[in-house]
């Protein structure tokens, strides 16, 4: 999911069910970002939902920063995060910035 290339892009790059929880460090999470990004159309959103919410995954790796916002923005996108989301779990929606 950090690393891979496909012939086209896309209005919408989904990765839901807690998916990104699979990548263990930041650094791997940013990369899938910027993989999200790489095959999204002008306009297209991002949309991911967290294995753990914001806060708890900030105090987890140490910082009072949103992580994923973070991760985001580092990767070009523009993120917002709706707390609730689909499941209780919160729910990231990101655009080109």
């Amino acid at each position: 999911m950090s690393d891979f290339r496909l012939p086209q892009q896309y209005d919408v790059v989904m990765c839901l069910f807690s998916s990104i929880g699979y990548l263990k460090t930041v650094d791997r999470v940013l990369r899938a970002f910027v993989c999200f990004r790489q095959h999204l159309l002008q306009g297209g959103l991002v949309v991911v939902e967290p294995w753990l919410d914001s806060q708890r995954l900030s105090r987890n790796v140490g910082t009072t920063d949103d992580v994923c916002v973070t991760a985001f923005r580092s990767a070009g996108l523009q993120a917002d995060y709706d707390p609730k989301g689909l499941t209780n779990r919160g729910l990231y929606i990101a655009h080109i910035t």
